[in-house]
């Protein structure tokens, strides 16, 4: 081999020998143990974070695009109850203004439709009990603030029908504990 090949070969060899790299290491915190309980699954992975007692004349209906659960009641099940989750954004108010338009009461006064709002005492919480009744229709329900949502139970029927059912949704809402 000629010197040229030989003083050509050490020089590339020179250039790419680098200092050895400098290892660094770090310490992270750990992250505090949490046992998985069913509490804690369920707040995790947005599923619903109530118990209720389901009044036994009850009977469960499939859901539609909105609501997470459904029920029927009523001589021919023709009274439709439902459970749906709204972000907490949508606010008490509003909802109560969008239902009275729903069954025909105008809403020239969105504060006065809040007079058909109470408290209701719910296993340690507190919902908002409506009742607005229409000119066909009546609905009755319980808009409930919990964490970051608004959930919302809604019977709309006919003014017979809510009557029929009051009481028995009353009591469903009552039940409601975490």
């Amino acid at each position: 081999m000629s010197a040229f090949r030989w003083i050509t070969l050490f020089l590339i060899g020179l250039a790419g020998c680098e200092p050895a790299a400098e290892v660094r290491q770090y310490v992270a915190p750990a992250e505090y143990e949490r046992m998985l309980t069913s509490d804690l699954i369920r707040d995790r992975f947005d599923s619903v974070p109530f118990r209720w007692s389901v009044p036994s004349q009850w009977v469960k209906a499939r859901n539609d695009q909105f609501s997470k659960f459904a029920w029927t009641t009523g001589a021919n099940s023709e009274t439709r109850i439902t459970i749906t989750s709204l972000p907490s954004t949508a606010g008490i108010a509003p909802q109560v203004t969008r239902w009275a338009g729903q069954i025909g009461i105008e809403a020239s006064n969105p504060a006065t439709l809040m007079n058909s709002v109470e408290p209701l005492e719910m296993g340690g919480l507190t919902g908002q009990w409506v009742e607005l009744a229409g000119p066909g229709e009546t609905i009755l329900g319980m808009l409930l603030a919990h964490r970051d949502k608004i959930w919302v139970v809604k019977l709309r029927g006919t003014a017979a029908q809510a009557a029929a059912a009051k009481n028995s949704l009353r009591s469903f809402c009552q039940s409601w504990s975490t």
